[in-house]
């Protein structure tokens, strides 16, 4: 573990002094034991052996208080450099906890623990300006004191149950705050003492109701874009510019139109295009329009004919547009398709009914002329007889005059 040292080299309090005693009692029992025995093969004489008694005691006392000194020293040495580390430890975790304050006491976001009781241990600025008070005033009460009852009591409970379960959460909590209605976005773990026990909860919630407020008006708008666009009696769909210009939109429409659902167009890995689905006799022309409507940024709408997935050829209207970022670079179409193939059936039926009139005009004319030739006739042949004219022409006078 970073900043212990390893267990064989750690000592207890009562080692060093130990090891000390015990190699001076070493020492001085060798010391006694083979100077005498080598005084006495030495000398025999009485006044001799007290001599070099004196001088062996002498020299046993420099010895052992240079030894003594030395193992001193030594030991000192240690212990100077053990508090200088300790110090240096103390020092660094003294300048790492006032980091730590630091962040806490100017973070925007709610920083705060509790023990197992639930009562706050740590409550910083950011977290006592959403309950109005200062972090003083809250240490040493539990939720009941800062939030409405029901909301309380469900903290504690979060709170109950992490300590409980030992694990880390996140979730969303809406909370009557000084600051008003507050959603918050709140990470709570459990705290641990230095053996490693919990003894509490930390927690720390980030108030994120503008963009809370964001997400559910652009759900909102998605809901409403996907309700106008169901609505729609045909396709929505985005488009890459360039072939095979894959799709990245497409309503629900599709499905009648094509006969194909919308996520078989917007699948990641072979994707049906729609170009596909066109028929090859108009898709060079389709082609052709779609790059004039890129190059010339304008929109485009034309009719042609794809193949519905039941076999049958169906007639459509595409109608679309280039969309261009702020620089104007060309990012996509976004268009909508229509099925007007009845129309188109409508229109063909109207179109054969029309000549079929004009031939049946035609003829009823020309039989009309041919009964007013021959009408005329008879009225001359009359005329020469001396009779009167049986068929009143009076209309062509009044057509002449």
């Amino acid at each position: 573990m970073t900043g212990q040292q390893p267990l064989a080299n750690r000592r207890t309090p009562g080692q060093a002094p130990f090891a000390v005693v015990s190699i001076y009692g070493v020492f001085a029992a060798l010391w006694i034991l083979l100077s005498d025995h080598a005084v006495e093969a030495v000398y025999t004489r009485p006044e001799q052996i007290i001599g070099v008694s004196m001088f062996k005691g002498w020299l046993f006392v420099a010895v052992t208080t240079l030894l003594l000194y030395l193992l001193v020293r030594r030991q000192v040495c240690r212990i100077d450099a053990a508090h200088r580390k300790e110090i240096t430890m103390l020092e660094e975790r003294q300048r790492s906890l006032e980091l730590l304050q630091a962040i806490v006491d100017h973070s925007d976001d709610a920083i705060y623990a509790k023990d197992r009781q639930g009562r706050y241990l740590l409550f910083n600025g950011a977290a006592g300006r959403y309950v109005g008070r200062p972090a003083a005033d809250v240490l040493g009460h539990d939720d009941r004191a800062l939030f409405p009852e029901h909301q309380a009591l469900k903290l504690m409970a979060i709170g109950k149950r992490i300590v409980a379960g030992e694990r880390i959460e996140t979730s969303e909590e809406c909370l009557d705050t000084a600051l008003g209605k507050r959603t918050f976005l709140a990470t709570k773990g459990p705290l641990r003492d230095g053996e490693g026990r919990i003894c509490g909860m930390f927690g720390i919630s980030r108030d994120i109701s503008e963009r809370k407020l964001a997400a559910d008006a652009l759900a909102e708008r998605e809901e409403m874009f996907r309700s106008l666009t169901s609505n729609i009696p045909g396709a929505v769909y985005r488009c890459e510019l360039r072939p095979p210009g894959r799709a990245t939109m497409m309503s629900d429409g599709v499905l009648p139109l094509t006969g194909h659902a919308a996520r078989d167009f917007l699948r990641q890995e072979d994707p049906l295009l729609w170009m596909d689905l066109v028929c090859a006799e108009d898709l060079p022309r389709v082609l052709r329009e779609v790059d004039a409507a890129i190059s010339e940024d304008r929109p485009f709408s034309t009719i042609y004919r794809i193949h519905h997935a039941s076999g049958k050829v169906h007639w459509v209207l595409d109608h679309a547009r280039p969309i261009r970022d702020a620089a104007g670079t060309a990012l996509h179409f976004d268009g909508v398709i229509f099925d007007i193939t009845e129309h188109r059936r409508a229109e063909d039926q109207l179109r054969e009914r029309n000549a079929e009139l004009e031939r049946f005009s035609r003829a009823t004319i020309g039989r009309e002329l041919a009964m007013i030739e021959m009408k005329k006739c008879i009225n001359a042949l009359s005329i020469e007889l001396g009779r009167a004219p049986p068929y009143p022409l009076s209309f062509e006078r009044d057509e002449q005059g």
